[in-house]
């Protein structure tokens, strides 16, 4: 930008309506403490996790079925740091998850966890104790601001 900052605004303005980029008033916050975007609340606190996506997690639904898991330990591998126990079984448990079985001359995809493998009773309580946890911390390796 040339002469550095001072004409940004009526470069901006020219660019908005050279392209005719209008600001849809519903999608506007203005005057306000506190932004949800992308899962998250930012504020002048900084970033913390959204609260609807810890109740998300908190409430899921049972994980008999192996898509929800997964769709589970992709929202706890983004959201939680998790503890180091709980990292190996859940890296165990996420590893383990086949994507397809030989069956004789034709493969299928497993729908249920137990067309897949038995869960072990530590995998179940570890993964329940990580479904309740209140304190969800924003994973460290989401960029600058996490």
């Amino acid at each position: 930008m040339p002469f550095g900052l001072t004409n940004a605004p009526s470069t901006f303005q020219a660019l908005m309506n050279e392209n005719q980029l209008f600001a849809k008033k519903s999608k506007c916050v203005f005057g306000t403490d506190h932004v949800e975007y992308l899962g998250h609340v930012i504020s002048a606190k900084g970033v913390a996790t959204d609260p609807s996506k810890i109740k998300a997690m908190q409430e899921w639904p049972i994980l008999s079925i192996v898509k929800r898991l997964r769709g589970f330990l992709g929202l706890i591998g983004y959201y939680i740091r998790v503890d180091v126990s709980e990292e190996h079984a859940v890296s165990f448990y996420h590893g383990g998850l086949p994507a397809e079985i030989e069956m004789g001359v034709r493969m299928f995809r497993p729908t249920t966890l137990a067309d897949a493998y038995r869960l072990t009773n530590y995998q179940e309580a570890t993964l329940e104790s990580i479904r309740k946890k209140n304190n969800v911390m924003v994973n460290s390796q989401q960029g600058r601001f996490g």
